[in-house]
This record gives structure tokens, C-alpha cells and sequence, in this order.
């Protein structure tokens, strides 16, 4: 499959994948197992990389002391996706 980036080519390539049948509930929250997800991807853009984003002392999470995330990367087909996590386990009981 030829990775040359098209607009929208991501989304709709992804959009078509029913996830319906992988989701996991934790308390108030539905979500989707990162392992599931990104097989996924792999199968539509052998490709693509992701990237856990270190912190100064070189830990995969940052803080201001207060609250915690994890900040990543994906990049399919040259372009490149950045978010942010914040840390919610106290939400998910």
C-alpha cells in the first residue's frame, strides 16, 4: 500500500474500522485498548510510528505536582498527530 498522504486519507481509512465489539467500560468511561487501536492502524498503514514523549528527567510522564499526563505522537503517511493524557484513575473507580 503506498503511504503517499492525501488529505483525509487517514480519517476515512480509519473511520471504516467498527470498533464497536473492542470497546471496555470502567466506570463512567468507554474506551478502547491502545493494543487493539494501534494493530489497527499498522494493518491500514504498516508505516506509521508512535512516539512517548519523555519528560526533562527522562520519565514517559510529565506533572506540575498536581496532576500527571503523557503526552504522544503517531505519524501516518508523513504527517504527524501530537496529544496529551491527563492521569483520570481516580474518575475510573
Amino acid at each position: 500500500m503506498s503511504e503517499v498522504w492525501q488529505p483525509y486519507k487517514v480519517f476515512k481509512e480509519l473511520n471504516k474500522v467498527n470498533v464497536n465489539e473492542h470497546t471496555e467500560s470502567k466506570g463512567k468511561f468507554t474506551y478502547l485498548s491502545w493494543a487493539w487501536a494501534w494493530a489497527e492502524v499498522k494493518k491500514k498503514f504498516p508505516l506509521a510510528t508512535y512516539t512517548v514523549y519523555e519528560n526533562k528527567d527522562d520519565l514517559l510522564y510529565h506533572t506540575d505536582g498536581k496532576t500527571c499526563w503523557v503526552k504522544t505522537g503517531v505519524t501516518i503517511s508523513n504527517k504527524g498527530y501530537c496529544s496529551s493524557w491527563t492521569w483520570t484513575i481516580y474518575l475510573r473507580r
